[in-house]
């Protein structure tokens, strides 16, 4: 039996980005493959198309990519497969001696998820200009919480294994079966009047021993007392940050160039902060960028905040995440490409966690117009303090249930678990709930043995492994 899996997509219209959305699976399938336009030899296949060959798993082609793929969009009442609802297709399959004919058009539905094209429908944006999550196809049917790619991607491999007994999928991430990244956005550095500080502090402190919390008052107390002698805004928190990661390290989104006054507010070039960017640097951790408010799709804006960080921090800066998450997607992806970013980070809902890509893995975007795969890698973001606290109004144990049990979601998918805290949540006398459910969060995340990366460590790890998988027999 060949050692590689046989991957046969029927000739059609838009070749290319057939092709993209068979490698796009064949990646998450984790066997060494080839892509051809008929089911050739006797080994291990998956064919895409009309016609179902007599052995092999077979995937029926719903049509979707006969017309431009950006125009067509899912019925309002969609199937389900495995779990998750189906945007082309019709969910159902038969399994015979020598083949799985499979009616779901998994192909099509993860190149419609995972590039966006849903989010290129005109639909009433939040007040600041961003897609909503209750608009998406998976938000719309309470199925953000699904990786979709590869939970599809594990039962067409189920049925390959049905078919052709011992084959052996490469493992992802080493000794560990799925991956962590613990990320940061730097939003606010402004420093604190002692004084007022110390007296609200206090006020607070009188307020909570009145009411018989007196370990709150006391760490009330004492934080004012702290900040009066230090001088130390609570937003200063990387050691708090630092500690809910050690011993990995984690990636630290900075502000460089002021787009908008809702940019953060501090001199990314004083010297107490190019101290810390490099100490952060010197422990491992990664500096990436955070682009400014309206930063929007302008590649000049994007790459002269880069060099700015890049001067700052004495380092190249490979990565991006948008503030307040406002990345125009599919459209800013080709930005982030020609501003020389090698992975953009904005992958997610600001008022839900969950797979906003349908994929808990990376993978590069295929951009409509140029019809070509983009150089730039899309990282999903799954869990943010923010969707917890200030959109969804969770507790502090509400949330870190949520984060764990997104992380199990992630695991299960062999996928990445990103975590997005940001600086101003991890105070313990500030912010003590946000701060006493990052440390737990942590905490459970390392009890599930996973491998612990930056986020341009997670995009290199992914990009060795796809370009393993794909073989050349000439």
């Amino acid at each position: 039996m060949p050692k590689h899996l046989t991957i046969a997509i029927e000739d059609g219209p838009n070749p290319k980005a057939r092709a993209w959305a068979a490698r796009f699976l064949a990646a998450r399938l984790g066997l060494p493959f080839r892509l051809t336009p008929e089911a050739e030899g006797d080994g291990p296949l998956v064919a895409f198309g009309r016609t179902a060959p007599a052995r092999g798993v077979f995937i029926r082609d719903s049509g979707y990519f006969d017309g431009p793929p950006g125009a067509t969009h899912p019925d309002a009442q969609a199937p389900f497969f495995e779990g998750v609802p189906l945007p082309f297709g019709g969910g159902s399959v038969e399994r015979q001696a020598r083949r799985t004919i499979i009616d779901a058009d998994i192909p099509a539905s993860l190149f419609y998820l995972a590039n966006r094209i849903e989010e290129t429908r005109p639909v009433e944006t939040d007040a600041h200009g961003r897609f909503p999550a209750a608009a998406s196809f998976l938000g719309s049917r309470g199925a953000l919480d699904k990786p979709a790619a590869e939970i599809w991607a594990a039962f067409v491999a189920k049925e390959l294994r049905r078919l052709y007994p011992g084959l052996d999928t490469r493992p992802r991430w080493g000794d560990q079966s799925w991956a962590v990244c613990i990320t940061h956005d730097i939003e606010t550095l402004d420093p604190i009047r002692r004084l007022g500080y110390m007296k609200g502090r206090l006020l607070k402190a009188a307020a909570l021993a009145g009411a018989g919390r007196m370990g709150d008052a006391a760490a009330n107390a004492y934080s004012g007392l702290l900040r009066l002698a230090t001088g130390v805004a609570p937003s200063w928190s990387f050691e708090h940050l630092r500690s809910g990661e050690r011993p990995g390290c984690g990636t630290y989104f900075f502000f460089s160039l002021k787009t908008s006054e809702k940019d953060g507010g501090y001199d990314i070039s004083s010297e107490p902060l190019r101290e810390t960017m490099t100490a952060l640097s010197r422990e491992g951790c990664e500096l990436s960028l955070h682009l400014g408010y309206e930063s929007g799709c302008d590649v000049k804006s994007m790459r002269d905040q880069k060099a700015s960080l890049e001067r700052a921090a004495g380092t190249r800066v490979s990565g991006a995440r948008h503030h307040y998450l406002r990345a125009d997607f599919p459209a800013c992806w080709g930005a982030h490409e020609k501003a020389g970013f090698e992975y953009e980070a904005s992958l997610g809902f600001a008022e839900a966690p969950g797979f906003r890509g349908a994929s808990a893995l990376p993978y590069r975007p295929f951009d409509l117009d140029a019809d070509r795969t983009l150089g730039v890698y899309a990282l999903p973001l799954v869990a943010m303090d923010g969707a917890f606290f200030d959109y969804m109004g969770l507790s502090g144990d509400q949330a870190v249930a949520r984060a764990l049990e997104l992380a199990e979601a992630a695991r299960n998918a062999g996928g990445i678990l990103t975590l997005l805290w940001h600086n101003t949540m991890a105070d313990p006398f500030d912010k003590p709930a946000q701060s006493r459910a990052y440390r737990a969060i942590t905490a459970g995340l390392r009890d599930m043995n996973a491998r612990w990366l930056t986020a341009a460590e997670c995009v290199a790890a992914w990009r060795e492994y796809e370009d393993m998988l794909e073989v050349d027999v000439g």
